[in-house]
């Protein structure tokens, strides 16, 4: 019987306009002695899988899913295995992030819909499972537009501003970055450096989100 681990999901996910997409289950497992297998259960309430991209940053994983929000109203649920290697056994931090796309045939990674953070050690010898239940569904707390950027994203509380904590790192996690704000119903925040992939982490009593953000 597979042994299941729980973690807490870092992000939560948003929605866009009417339409709405969520991560309903995310399990990381070992396809062979040197590859993970991502395997990504989405529910929307319309919607197609596009395509995936992955790096890796020394113990760094970032994996994106895109996905093209349809206007129907009929609910679905799309799963994709992404399968990743991984150049030695050790511990990860796995960034799954959700981006939606304007072109419903080529993916242009319009903006991210929301992440989701997960640490695991290989070799693994159970699956880690991100479950339905360990995934805040209603209280969410940041979007970021627009991603890519040019420098400036504005992270967006809608209806539930609070005093938050914002720090930006490179992928080689060294941190560029931080801030204490206060409340505020929409924040802008300076990407300061070269062009290129940034992780902004924004916490408040609530919790924590990262989001990968790419700088043009």
């Amino acid at each position: 019987m597979k042994k299941y681990i729980y973690f807490l999901l870092l992000s939560v996910f948003q929605i866009l306009n009417a339409q709405n997409i969520s991560l309903n289950n995310l399990t990381v497992s070992q396809s062979n002695s040197n590859v993970i297998q991502v395997h990504v259960k989405v529910f929307t309430n319309c919607g197609t899988y596009l395509a995936n991209s992955f790096n890796i940053n020394n113990d760094i994983i970032s994996l994106d899913m895109c996905y093209y929000m349809c206007d129907a109203h009929t609910a679905i649920i799309l799963e994709n295995d992404v399968y990743i290697p991984i150049p030695m056994n050790s511990n990860y931090t796995l960034i799954v992030n959700i981006y939606d796309s304007t072109s419903e045939t080529v993916c242009d990674y319009n903006s991210v819909q929301g992440s989701a953070t997960v640490q695991f050690s290989t070799p693994l010898t159970d699956p880690v499972v991100l479950s339905a239940g360990s995934f805040d569904s209603g209280d969410h707390l940041v979007r970021v537009t627009p991603n890519p950027t040019q420098g400036i994203i504005i992270l967006d509380f809608g209806n539930n501003p609070e005093a938050v904590t914002v720090s930006v790192a490179n992928t080689l996690g060294q941190e560029i970055s931080r801030g204490v704000y206060a409340p505020a119903a929409s924040l802008p925040i300076m990407i300061e450096g070269a062009s290129g992939v940034y992780f902004v982490t924004v916490s408040s009593s609530r919790g924590s989100e990262t989001f990968k953000v790419v700088r043009q």
